[in-house]
């Protein structure tokens, strides 16, 4: 779980900043990918911000447009998305202002950043950029980028670009650049713009759209989501946005659960949701609050014993996760998680992951992962536990807690 570790304590700064930008909506035209993001005012930078802005685009695109970061992330990474294919550069990248913007997709207009699939290269707005850069700094510029080269990727491996699935799967793609590219992991302030900046993208009419119109992008909670399953998984979840459909939370007790895409949810007894994706299982519920003041590692033996019982044994030293707190937090109150390991009824081995989340207001929800075999090491931080720590966190990052802490409460708002 070495990669999640050092991202998870900045995680909880993703969204502190969803309400200073607000939510300006977003429509794409059919024949690109793209996002309009209407009446963005003349920006001239200072000659400090525009010097830094400057090494920002060199830094993602390179020189030439396609050398830089995201081109050099992609080579790499596109395996995780489709095993076999030969990444392919975008053709270039090129910025306009000012004026609609010839490309291989017709003129784009202004205020927009486009892939066109027709001539393979990005095009985006430079005064949208710099506006973006003065607001968020880094992180808007970033992910707004991260989200064209995502489409590129759909080009390479043949998938649709014209749909809610395939907005939601580049802003799932953008998170993983954003997560894993972005190392030594960005600052505090980064990672709070980039949430904010996926939440300002949602379509603010959304709700009144048909989402199937190739215009619509998606709610700000499903972009966040999709956000965060990138940053948190890998391209396997980025993937299975290709089969999204609109569904609704779960209730978990006092707090609500937005499953991904590919999930197959079933509601067993005792409040307890069971969780499938591929090979692995989780299993989600509430539990009776701890003693006041009692975190989530204080919590976990406890748990593990009324939750696992004297068949499970653990694996590992429990872990503090990192949740933040009740104003800027993923999740707020405390988290913590521990390995196990039992054998099934028939004899066989599994393994498996447990999670545990205090709120802030006391209640607390459990979250066991399993998966078939042996522990594949007796180090939790070993890397060999990543793919099923993936899963545990895509899955508990996804809990809205009864305080309304978490990423994704503001954009659930009342649903």
């Amino acid at each position: 779980m070495r990669r999640e570790l050092v991202i998870l304590p900045l995680l909880m700064l993703l969204v502190a900043a969803c309400d200073e930008m607000g939510d300006t909506g977003s429509s794409a035209d059919p024949t690109t990918g793209g996002s309009s993001y209407p009446n963005v005012p003349l920006t001239e930078l200072t000659v400090q911000e525009q010097a830094g802005y400057d090494a920002l685009m060199t830094d993602l695109v390179g020189p030439d447009g396609v050398s830089g970061r995201l081109g050099n992330f992609w080579p790499h990474a596109l395996s995780s998305v489709a095993i076999g294919l030969l990444y392919e550069p975008v053709a270039g990248v090129s910025s306009y202002e000012g004026a609609p913007q010839p490309s291989g997709c017709g003129p784009l207009s202004t205020e927009n950043a486009w892939y066109c699939s027709a001539d393979h290269r990005i095009y985006y707005d430079d005064n949208l950029l710099r506006a973006m850069y003065r607001s968020t700094g880094i992180a808007g510029p970033t992910v707004l980028m991260a989200h064209e080269y995502g489409h590129h990727i759909q080009s390479i491996v043949g998938l649709p670009q014209f749909s809610v699935q395939a907005e939601l799967q580049a802003d799932c793609l953008a998170g993983m650049f954003f997560g894993t590219a972005m190392q030594p992991p960005a600052g505090e302030a980064d990672l709070r713009y980039a949430g904010a900046t996926i939440f300002w993208l949602g379509d603010d009419e959304y709700r009144a759209t048909e989402w199937f119109e190739p215009d619509v992008h998606g709610a700000p909670s499903w972009r966040s989501k999709a956000f965060l399953d990138g940053m948190l998984g890998d391209g396997t979840y980025c993937r299975d946005y290709e089969e999204w459909t609109e569904r609704g939370t779960f209730a978990l007790g006092t707090y609500r659960w937005l499953p991904g895409p590919a999930i197959d949810v079933r509601e067993a007894d005792n409040g307890v949701l069971v969780a499938t994706l591929r090979d692995r299982t989780a299993y989600l519920a509430p539990y009776a609050s701890p003693s006041a003041g009692t975190t989530a590692l204080a919590y976990l033996p406890t748990v593990f014993d009324g939750w696992l019982g004297p068949d499970f044994t653990p694996v590992g030293t429990p872990i503090e996760i990192e949740t933040g707190n009740g104003t800027s937090g993923i999740l707020g109150g405390t988290g913590a998680a521990q390995g196990y390991q039992f054998a099934d009824t028939a004899g066989a081995p599994q393994h498996g992951l447990l999670f545990v989340h205090v709120a802030s207001t006391g209640e607390a929800a459990i979250i066991s992962v399993t998966e078939p075999g042996a522990p594949p090491a007796m180090d939790l931080a070993n890397p060999a536990w990543d793919p099923l720590a993936n899963y545990l966190f895509v899955t508990a990052f996804s809990l809205c807690p009864p305080d309304g802490a978490g990423a994704l409460c503001l954009a659930l708002g009342d649903s």
